[in-house]
């Protein structure tokens, strides 16, 4: 008799372990989940588009999609409207800015690099005022944008407006700022004096 308490003693005590261990590891994956979603997830939200749907009313549908921060949706309709009408330059910067606005950097340099900016250099003097820069949500989402449009203007010889985004990327406190001494894209810029005054002033980074 006096061994049966002996007996219970150990399930009892295994399973005051195992039901610490699950309750912590429990609440352990609660944390990690509200760590990990710090944002809500992309999701696409409204009807694919429709087959018979012209090339201008996907576009035109697309801008909306965009202005109303439907990422997604809006990529779903720029690129149908690209497939019925290949090779524009003016639906592959704007395929590239969404995704730059995404934070989808090398998806964005993709898009680019099929020489459209070169045919439409002037496409984030127009959509960043009051367009993409409106609706980045941080200095560092706006920093990362600029150093890019940077990179890509630099890309194609347009000395004057790389350094004005360096300027801007600058002034927003980018990070990652180092990178210009060593990026390729910034290798024929770097001999030029406008640079060195640059790098040699730096403007103070605004406060967020």
């Amino acid at each position: 008799m006096s061994s049966c308490p002996r007996v219970l003693l150990v399930p009892v005590s295994l399973l005051t372990v195992c039901v610490c261990a699950l309750s912590s590891v429990s609440w352990g994956q609660t944390s990690h989940s509200e760590q990990v979603q710090i944002k809500p997830p992309l999701l696409r939200t409204i009807d694919p588009p429709a087959p018979d749907a012209t090339a201008a009313d996907l576009e035109a549908r697309a801008e909306q999609l965009r202005a109303g921060k439907l990422y997604l949706d809006a990529l779903d309709y720029y690129r149908a409207a690209l497939a019925k009408k290949p090779n524009s330059a003016s639906l592959l910067n704007k395929i590239g800015i969404t995704e730059l606005m995404m934070q989808r950097y090398r998806e964005a340099k993709k898009s680019f690099d099929q020489h459209a900016v070169e045919l439409d250099p002037d496409v984030f003097e127009r959509t960043s005022r009051g367009g993409v820069q409106a609706q980045l949500p941080s200095p560092g989402d706006r920093a990362h944008y600029d150093y890019t449009v940077a990179k890509l203007y630099a890309k194609m010889g347009y000395s004057d407006r790389s350094l004005e985004y360096l300027k801007k990327a600058l002034e927003e406190g980018y990070k990652n700022f180092n990178n210009v001494y060593k990026d390729v894209e910034f290798a024929g810029l770097r001999k030029d004096k406008r640079f060195t005054e640059l790098m040699a002033a730096k403007p103070p980074a605004l406060p967020e």
